[in-house]
């Protein structure tokens, strides 16, 4: 495995421990303010611990004597006497035993009064072990989380960005072989990628990738955008919000932002601006025209101000197209 591979294993894993160390904690906490409720309870004339158990016996022993009362008020007068006595018997055995039984729980209650105080005490000295145990395993995942954060961002900045700057640079300076040898390495880097590292970092290489094979490079590559436009909407998601100083990735994203739109204009929708706006919640062409003037005002490499001139002209004749429709 690689090490990215092992980062993200281990994060998965402690997510899995911390969740079953809350889970734990969750359910100590419930069982304690259970005891707590039922050492409260005890205060009363009817304590909870096997309240059941001695209602039912309280119960069964009330039915039993009654019915010895009813068969004393009707003996037999002639036949039955000894069947009458034998009934009267066993029915006396019964009512002993339930005597018995609700002697034996009072004894299960007092035991439960006098034990149940400790139980609370130990119970509440182990919870306080368990939260603290909870805290660090806490603090051990988000450790793990970050690293792994961090490493699936190296991704992105140590293996697709530069290799996506390779083949702008090789468009460049005219060279295809360059890019049909190394486009393709990209392109399967990014989908073995994608089982391993978070989907939004994902996203953010389909992003680049799909600018640079879509725009810079699009006469040399092969990408038939209607198989890919409606995974646009997804992959876009959290980078139309603000700018940032990946002024490759902001110029990226306005691109996949008028791809989206093109797709409607080309296959000649009535009224794509109306349809675009419903389905991502927001007009891409102003989102992608802040992007790229973003650009052009702050970045420093005249080749990205460049390309940024030359995808607002698009945008802008994109947006007359789409009004016309």
């Amino acid at each position: 495995m690689s090490t990215l591979e092992v980062l993200i294993a281990d994060a998965s894993k402690a997510e899995e421990q911390l969740t079953a160390a809350q889970s734990s904690v969750a359910e100590m906490r419930e069982k304690l303010l259970s005891m707590e409720q039922e050492l409260v309870s005890f205060g009363s004339d009817s304590p909870s611990y096997k309240r059941t158990a001695r209602l039912q016996a309280d119960s069964d022993l009330s039915a039993v004597l009654k019915k010895i009362e009813e068969k004393k008020q009707r003996p037999p007068r002639f036949f039955g006497k000894a069947g009458h006595v034998r009934e009267l018997d066993d029915l006396h055995a019964e009512a002993e035993g339930l005597r018995k039984r609700i002697s034996d729980l009072a004894v299960e209650v007092e035991a439960r009064r006098t034990t149940l105080p400790g139980s609370i005490d130990e119970l509440r000295a182990k919870l306080t072990t368990q939260e603290k145990g909870l805290s660090e395993i806490q603090q051990e995942r988000d450790a793990l989380v970050a690293r792994a954060r961090e490493a699936t961002q190296q991704f992105y900045l140590e293996v697709v960005r530069p290799a996506s700057l390779a083949l702008i640079k090789s468009r460049v300076d005219k060279d295809r072989v360059f890019f049909i040898d190394n486009e393709p390495k990209l392109k399967a880097q990014i989908e073995s990628a994608g089982n391993r590292i978070p989907k939004r970092e994902v996203n953010r290489c389909w992003i680049l990738y799909h600018y640079v094979t879509g725009f810079v490079c699009g006469e040399w590559a092969e990408i038939d955008f209607t198989r890919v436009w409606m995974s646009i909407k997804e992959r876009v998601d959290g980078f139309c919000q603000e700018e940032t100083d990946d002024f490759l990735l902001e110029l990226a994203t306005a691109f996949n932002l008028t791809q989206y739109l093109r797709f409607w204009v080309a296959i000649g929708q009535s009224n794509p601006m109306r349809v675009v706006r419903s389905e991502l919640g927001f007009d891409p062409l102003e989102v992608a025209e802040r992007k790229i003037v973003h650009v052009m005002r702050s970045s420093s490499e005249d080749w990205q101000r460049v390309f940024g001139e030359d995808q607002l002209d698009k945008l802008i004749q994109l947006r007359r197209e789409a009004k016309s429709q």
